[in-house]
């Protein structure tokens, strides 16, 4: 999947992209290379840069992260073939990545843990029950309202949404749930 320019992402796609082998093409070789290949830790929605998580070829350890400045980046493509330093997409790669930052428990952010699932499904009831608009993604996130997408532990600082009112607003609905 390419994507041709940074700005055209939206939030909801720069998710999308965590954990993901890519390619960054940059406009300018601030470094010697063009182009970088790595899984994607984490995209910043206001400067549009990329960390990218490289792996040594046989080993699970990361070899680095990689910052590649939003300014300079031309291109950013889901690699359908594994690059050398990548790791290929799974569920159990991006929680590993998500307990990198946080309390670093990694059953936290899995979805399919039994503490999880009982949240998710209680989170769903009460959201039902108080008539608000909520569907289950097959990757075990919820998206309300069409709109913002939540994460396990599906606490309101696992929200994501590129309008910061409605995310607000639906962080105060999570928040009351009282999970």
């Amino acid at each position: 999947i390419e994507m041709s320019s940074m700005e055209s992402l939206s939030v909801k796609e720069m998710f999308d992209l965590l954990g993901h082998p890519v390619t960054v093409r940059t406009i300018h070789a601030a470094r010697s290379a063009t182009k970088w290949e790595g899984n994607v830790f984490t995209i910043d929605p206001v400067s549009r840069s990329v960390i990218l998580i490289r792996f040594e070829d046989k080993l699970e350890n990361p070899l680095e992260m990689l910052t590649v400045m939003g300014d300079s980046i031309e291109s950013i493509d889901k690699c359908t073939d594994l690059p050398p330093k990548c790791r290929p997409f799974s569920l159990d790669l991006l929680s590993w990545m998500n307990s990198l930052v946080g309390d670093g428990d990694p059953s936290q952010t899995d979805s399919n843990s039994d503490e999880n699932i009982k949240r998710r499904q209680q989170l769903v009831e009460w959201l039902k029950k108080n008539y608000i608009t909520v569907s289950e993604k097959s990757d075990g996130s919820l998206l309300i309202f069409d709109s913002v997408k939540i994460t396990a532990p599906f606490r309101s600082s696992d929200c994501i949404c590129d309008n910061g009112i409605v995310l607000e607003r639906v962080r105060n609905i999570v928040d009351k749930a009282n999970l």
